[in-house]
């Protein structure tokens, strides 16, 4: 779905109530510009080691998937009892997200992984998914995507959902939680197209945006800039200077 329709929100809720889960959601957030999206994965999983996961489960796994897993997330290394030999990277690619998959079916056991936006993810990312697939690995998978959905996530999603602007009810429920008031709803639902987050600011004005900061730094900003902002959130990273 488009920027601010609420997908990450939704992400989260459906991964927080899935009745049998017993932990928070493993959140994995991708950025744009963010390199190798493996690190994403890594660094999401390295807040597991020692908490959600004890350091003798690493180590039950076998001396080589241990190494490959202390070279991937650095807690490990820090934590086993014993030091591990140094090795040459492994040109393996296989071999590491085995090992990072069998650690990641271990810690995601009870949990679901929310992968936020997956168009930023890039392709190391989406191979690790794909061969979690193909391991037929225990795991929980939620992912967030704008449009269009990078295919080698679209071809292994067991469901897809694709997010619609919300009606004029829910948008008004919306911008009365936050405070605003508006003597034309129809009129904002039919310019943001029922977005959330658009609509938020489109609304905005003199009001108050409530808690939300993300809402209030976009109020405070000249109608102007808001404008351009919105045209480039639903356009993307790269805007035709016709377009603009």
């Amino acid at each position: 779905g488009d920027p601010g329709v609420g997908k990450t929100h939704l992400a989260h809720v459906a991964a927080s109530s899935v009745a049998a889960c017993r932990g928070e959601p493993v959140v994995v957030r991708f950025r744009p510009g963010g390199g190798d999206g493996l690190a994403a994965w890594c660094a999401a999983l390295d807040g597991c080691v020692g908490t959600v996961v004890p350091v003798g489960v690493v180590a039950a796994f076998g001396r080589d998937v241990a190494v490959r897993l202390a070279r991937l997330i650095p807690t490990i290394g820090e934590r086993l009892p014993v030091a591990l030999p140094d090795a040459a990277v492994d040109s393996d690619r296989t071999a590491v997200f085995d090992a990072l998959a069998a650690f990641v079916e271990r810690v995601c056991r009870d949990r679901v992984v929310v992968l936020d936006d997956v168009q930023w993810a890039g392709g190391t990312s989406h191979a690790f998914v794909s061969r979690l697939v193909d391991l037929g690995a225990r795991v929980r998978i939620v992912a967030t995507s704008r449009l269009p959905v990078p295919e080698e996530v679209r071809s292994c999603a067991a469901v897809a959902i694709a997010l619609d602007g919300l009606l004029v009810d829910d948008i008004g429920r919306l911008l009365v939680d936050r405070g605003l008031v508006v003597d034309d709803l129809e009129s904002i639902v039919r310019r943001t197209g029922g977005n959330p987050f658009l609509a938020l600011v489109a609304a905005g004005g003199s009001a108050s945006a409530g808690e939300d900061p993300v809402a209030a730094t976009f109020l405070s900003l000249p109608a102007t800039i808001v404008e351009v902002l919105g045209v480039a959130a639903l356009a993307g990273r790269q805007v035709e200077p016709a377009v603009l």
